[in-house]
């Protein structure tokens, strides 16, 4: 059985959740049955050569600022192109697509071409902001077309409840829809002086209590109400410090946020980090946040794998009541739900992990054995390839 993963986004670099998610299943499928096609990175050289399976890089990488509607047009033809001959010569029996319209799309036409059958992976933004969008003929046609591509899928693979929740809403079969929750490979946790390293490597003195938070700097992560909220915590724990890893479009009005709120010295902004450099934050923080929420254009988090990492290093965590956070954090046991848009209640929540470390830890530990019983990524990978291989003896047709 011969499966393709068609995602224009894929490592290097392991940077995203879906792009993790992807990833961690695909690297516990047996090497031999899996071809990945994505898109052109000036890193990937590197990357590819220690991979088992094969991947095939297109030789254009398109980024935001050109993705227009002519250019989505011109990419789905262009993939149609150099993706018919690959399921030929590789003889795919399955082809794997993330549910977004240019790439769903690319995977139905080579179903009604070619009669390979399609599962789709669905994370949440992409389908609730097809049901919150604006009205108007564009958006009622993409909605059409985009129903009848989900209704026509041989597997349909959600991130969590809430995400299976907006695939039925689209259309999706419930008898194929499965729930398939983010995974947390298990890796070698930093020993103590890389720890200090990366203290002082950021500036993080080690007698304050650390707030940390990470995620892409885009409205949705909630970073500008946990820095609203900094004022408010530091008044019960003026030892605290919040540190933000990651960059994204937002910085600077974050920046601009810390200082209007009179806690610039108790931020601390990061920049991007890698995984190992993640791994020791994690190691050195006393909670991790981020608040997320819904935006206006319905923009929000299938199931927040960070929540995870986090909990897979024994922290407890603070998220927002939004998306697919159901499926990331067990309220009262791992970490607490609060209101992603109120400041005052997400301080609460913090406060209360940061000035009972009994709780913290206790939290902390029960996240730690949840992620390491219920989240392996050969479990998932377990998962998909069964469900290929229904598809592919035909006990699940199109």
């Amino acid at each position: 059985m011969k499966l393709l993963f068609f995602a224009p986004a894929f490592p290097p670099p392991m940077e995203g959740g879906s792009v993790v998610y992807l990833y961690n299943i695909v690297s516990n499928l047996p090497p031999s049955d899996v071809v990945v096609y994505t898109q052109a990175h000036s890193e990937s050289r590197e990357f590819d050569a220690i991979q088992p399976f094969e991947i095939v890089r297109d030789p254009h990488r398109y980024t935001e600022a050109e993705w227009t509607v002519a250019t989505q047009a011109r990419a789905v033809f262009k993939w149609m192109h150099r993706i018919s001959p690959i399921l030929t010569r590789r003889r795919i029996d399955v082809v794997h697509s993330d549910v977004y319209l240019n790439c769903s799309l690319v995977a139905w036409l080579l179903w009604k071409t070619q009669g390979v059958p399609y599962v789709l992976y669905a994370y949440g933004e992409e389908l609730n902001q097809q049901l919150s969008g604006p009205s108007g003929p564009a958006h009622a046609i993409k909605g059409v077309l985009f129903r009848r591509i989900i209704r026509n899928a041989s597997g349909l693979i959600a991130v969590s409840r809430y995400t299976a929740r907006l695939l039925e809403r689209m259309g999706g079969r419930p008898s194929r829809i499965h729930v398939l929750r983010p995974t947390i490979a298990p890796s070698k946790l930093p020993v103590a002086s890389d720890v200090e390293a990366i203290r002082a490597k950021f500036g993080i003195p080690g007698n304050r209590k650390v707030i940390l938070s990470a995620g892409r700097l885009i409205p949705r992560k909630g970073h500008d109400r946990l820095i609203r909220s900094m004022a408010e915590i530091a008044k019960s724990c003026p030892e605290a410090l919040l540190v933000i890893a990651s960059r994204g479009p937002e910085l600077d009005r974050l920046k601009d946020s810390a200082k209007t709120c009179g806690v610039e010295r108790e931020v601390v902004f990061t920049g991007f980090v890698d995984d190992a450099e993640l791994s020791m934050l994690y190691e050195l923080c006393d909670v991790f946040a981020m608040p997320h929420r819904e935006i206006a254009d319905g923009d929000t988090e299938g199931c927040p794998t960070v929540f995870l990492e986090a909990n897979a290093h024994g922290k407890p965590v603070v998220g927002g009541r939004a998306g697919g956070v159901e499926d990331a954090i067990v309220h009262g046991e791992t970490g607490f739900i609060v209101d992603g848009e109120d400041p005052a209640e997400i301080a609460k929540a913090i406060v209360k992990l940061l000035r009972d470390p009994a709780l913290a830890r206790q939290m902390g530990e029960q996240g730690r054995r949840r992620v390491a019983n219920e989240f392996s990524p050969q479990k998932a990978a377990a998962h998909v390839a069964a469900l290929s291989r229904e598809i592919h003896e035909g006990r699940i047709r199109a």
